[in-house]
């Protein structure tokens, strides 16, 4: 997952809004903003990284579980249509 999201913004360059998708317009209206979202994950997939190398399974579920509302959430409200 870091990898890929590593690379994310660069999936989307100017002109790159056509055709068959589900980004929103917001993404190149706003390409500062979905950035920083993506930086923001990549620095909770590391946290999750970390728990898991440490074998800390507690803190793991406590990363996993703001994952998915606070970081994917917070770029797919924005920048995702339904």
């Amino acid at each position: 997952m870091i990898a890929w999201y590593t690379v994310l913004p660069s999936k989307f360059p100017p002109g790159s809004g056509t055709g068959d998708t589900k980004a929103l317009p917001a993404i190149w209206q706003e390409f500062p903003r979905f950035e920083q979202a993506t930086t923001a994950l990549l620095g909770q997939l590391a946290t999750l990284r970390a728990a898991a190398a440490a074998g800390d399974a507690a803190a793991f579920q406590t990363a996993y579980q703001a994952t998915g509302p606070q970081f994917c959430g917070g770029c797919h409200r924005p920048f995702r249509a339904r």
